[in-house]
């Protein structure tokens, strides 16, 4: 089984910053987005991932906790996939996008496009 270790989680406040800036490589696959962001990680893991649920979303906590559960484990299903496809280091953010809880395979679901899509650019 995959594991999430601490090292691989986004936190720097810049990378996020620089994440979330409109030259970051975005991709939509409902309930998902999709952000990448290759020249902010440096002399770490490979893949660094941020998990963001928005509150304006997702009002109770409960429900928030449990799509960022969901989502890391569709995430740590298809790591491995997603190591061959990205060969430099890159912070890849997860976003949260619809209004109500989903399945964890309409997440895994969405999780699997995305991969297919980066092996299809050559990203």
């Amino acid at each position: 089984m995959a594991s999430f270790r601490k090292s691989e989680r986004l936190n720097d406040k810049r990378a996020i910053d620089a994440l979330f800036d409109r030259r970051s490589t975005s991709f939509k696959h409902f309930p998902l987005l999709f952000l990448l962001r290759s020249e902010v990680v440096k002399d770490r893991d490979t893949i660094q991932v941020l998990v963001s649920v928005p509150k304006k979303r997702l009002r109770k906590a409960v429900h928030r906790n449990l799509m960022k559960r969901r989502i890391r484990a569709a995430y740590q299903s298809v790591k491995e996939q997603l190591s061959d496809v990205i060969h430099e280091p890159m912070a890849i953010g997860f976003v949260y996008l619809a209004g109500e809880t989903m399945s964890y395979d309409r997440i895994q679901h969405s999780m699997v496009q995305f991969v297919d899509e980066l092996s299809k650019t050559g990203k």
